[in-house]
C-alpha cells in the first residue's frame, strides 16, 4: 500500500479522503495550501458514485445488510448507512467485508437500528494534484474541502499531507502476514477490521519515519513490508491481552530492527540537496578512527 498523505516531489499526485457526508454533486472544491500558508493552487475533484438504500430494516449487532444494489460498491471500503441530517442523525460507517447481488456482509457489527430506505453511500472524495503543486519538500501542506449537502454549506474539510523525495511502499496483506505467523487467527479479536489495522499501522510507521528524518533526506522508493509486518503483529499481541506480552515485545524489537534494516538499505540525501552523488550521501556513512 501506499501512503495517502504522502506524494512525490515534482510528480502528480492523489489521495482521497471520507468527509463526514456524501456531498452535492458539483460543490465540492479542494484548495493547497503551503506549510507557510500561501496558496498552491486548486485540485481535480472526482466523487465516488456508489448509491443505493436499505431493502429490509436492520437492527444494532447486524453483520449484514439486504440492500437495493451492491453496484460500484467495494469490498475493503468504507460506506455511510443511515440518516446523516443533523436533526435526525442516525447514520454511521460501515466497512465491507463481502458483498452478493443485494448483500453485503460488514466487517464488524451494526452500532445503530436502520430503518427500510436508509441511504447507504459512499462520501469519499478523490483529489488529484499536479507536478507544479509538489515543488515545495516539507509536511504541514494541507487542502480544504469546501463542500455543500442538500444545497447546504458545510463546515470545510482539513486534510495535511506530506511532499518527499521518497515514496514508502507496504505490501503486506493478511496472507503474507499468515506467513510470518501461521497462528495468527489465536490473535485476531472477534470484531477486528484487517483494512483498519494495516492502514492505522501503517500511519503509525509512516509518523516513525517523519519524526526521525526530513522529507528531504530520504531517496526513491522504500519498502517497508516486513518491518510493517512486525507492526500489525505487535499489535495483534496487545489486542489479545496480558498473555502475549513477552511475544508483543519480541514482536515490537523486531519491528525496530527491521525499519533500521529497510532504510538502511536506501538513497539517503544528507545535505537535501537533491543529488545522491557525493561520498556522504548515504544513510550509513563509514568513519575512519586513528589510534594516537
Amino acid at each position: 500500500m501506499q501512503p495517502l498523505n504522502f506524494l512525490l516531489y515534482n510528480a502528480s499526485g492523489s489521495f482521497h479522503v471520507h468527509l463526514p457526508q456524501k456531498a452535492d454533486a458539483g460543490s465540492v472544491t479542494a484548495s493547497f495550501y503551503l506549510p507557510s500558508g500561501g496558496s498552491n493552487g486548486t485540485g481535480s475533484i472526482t466523487l465516488d458514485t456508489a448509491s443505493s438504500t436499505v431493502n429490509a430494516a436492520a437492527n444494532a449487532g447486524a453483520i449484514s445488510l439486504n440492500v437495493g444494489s451492491t453496484t460500484n460498491f467495494k469490498v475493503g471500503h468504507r460506506y455511510i448507512v443511515g440518516n446523516t441530517d443533523p436533526d435526525d442523525y442516525s447514520a454511521e460507517f460501515l466497512t465491507i467485508k463481502s458483498k452478493t447481488t443485494n448483500t453485503i456482509r460488514l466487517m464488524r457489527p451494526l452500532l445503530w437500528d436502520h430503518a427500510a430506505n436508509d441511504p447507504l453511500v459512499s462520501s469519499q472524495v478523490n483529489i488529484d494534484l499536479a507536478p507544479a503543486q509538489t515543488l515545495e519538500i516539507g509536511a504541514g501542506h494541507r487542502v480544504e474541502i469546501s463542500y455543500k449537502v442538500s444545497g447546504s454549506v458545510q463546515p470545510i474539510h482539513v486534510e495535511a499531507f506530506t511532499i518527499a523525495r521518497y515514496m514508502p511502499i507496504s505490501h503486506l496483506n493478511i496472507e503474507t502476514l499468515r506467513d510470518f505467523d501461521p497462528t495468527l487467527s489465536k490473535k485476531i479479536p472477534s470484531g477486528l477490521s484487517w483494512e483498519d489495522l494495516k492502514t492505522q499501522s501503517w500511519e503509525m510507521l509512516l509518523n516513525r519515519i517523519a519524526i526521525n528524518y526530513s522529507p528531504g533526506s530520504l531517496v526513491g522508493t522504500v519498502i517497508l513490508t516486513q518491518a510493517h509486518a512486525y507492526l500489525c503483529r505487535m499489535l495483534l499481541a496487545e489486542l489479545a491481552g496480558p498473555d502475549y506480552m513477552e511475544y508483543r515485545n519480541l514482536m515490537a524489537q523486531r519491528f525496530d530492527e527491521e525499519l533500521k534494516f529497510a532504510l538502511g538499505a536506501c538513497v539517503f540525501d544528507a545535505n537535501q540537496d537533491g543529488s545522491t552523488n557525493g561520498k556522504n550521501d548515504r544513510y550509513i556513512h563509514q568513519m575512519k578512527i586513528f589510534r594516537r
